[in-house]
């Protein structure tokens, strides 16, 4: 497990082209669904092209903030979805985003959420390692640490596997900005009808991803 984690450590510092909603075609708005969970898509109605989809969740037995809990993008768009998930949970939550608490995280995304925890524009909030909320799945993902182990477990751990606890259970937030801003006032011009299509070619782009 050191060994993995040091090596995503390694990887996280590698340049990767990210894109910003400048990148876009023009028409692309930011669809918002909140059901069971919330969901953000990417689409575009006029070429019926989706280009990421971010799916989070709030469960208060299990984090404090509203956490991932699936994520698909076209290559360049990954960063992007995550920082436009982080301004719409403050928007409409008042809350901040966390990484998937079953810390089942695939190395590309966990590259990002080491980037944004580096970046200045990025808000971080961190909750204490006592906290029952305080997850240690991205260390230990097949044991559970009791409350009276919690201090001893991370004062065991070196400083590599330290931070990448502390990365893994801080809530990342960011001011909306004027890109996040056209991308939903394009979106609210379409019918729920759109919406669904929305939903729908967004799952199409991530089951291609995943399977």
């Amino acid at each position: 497990m050191k060994k993995f984690i040091k090596q995503l450590l390694r990887e996280s510092l590698l340049d990767e082209a990210a894109f910003t909603s400048s990148h876009l075609p023009e028409g692309t708005g930011l669809f918002a669904k909140e059901q069971n969970s919330n969901e953000l898509v990417l689409f575009n109605p006029k070429t019926k092209d989706a280009y990421g989809i971010i799916n989070f969740v709030h469960n208060p037995n299990l984090s404090d903030f509203q956490y991932v809990i699936s994520v698909a993008a076209e290559p360049g768009f990954g960063p992007l979805m995550y920082e436009l998930a982080m301004m719409y949970v403050a928007d409409k939550h008042n809350n901040f985003l966390t990484p998937a608490r079953d810390g089942n995280i695939r190395d590309g995304a966990w590259r990002i959420w080491e980037k944004m925890y580096q970046r200045d524009d990025v808000t971080k909030k961190v909750i204490d390692f006592n906290n029952p909320n305080f997850k240690y799945d991205i260390i230990f993902p097949s044991e559970e640490v009791g409350d009276d182990e919690r201090e001893e477990a991370f004062n065991e751990l070196d400083k590599d596997e330290q931070h990448s606890l502390i990365v893994f259970n801080a809530g990342y937030t960011m001011k909306p900005n004027s890109g996040y801003n056209n991308l939903m006032n394009v979106a609210s011009k379409y019918n729920e009808k759109t919406y669904d299509l929305a939903s729908k070619i967004g799952d199409e782009l991530w089951q291609k991803a995943y399977n």
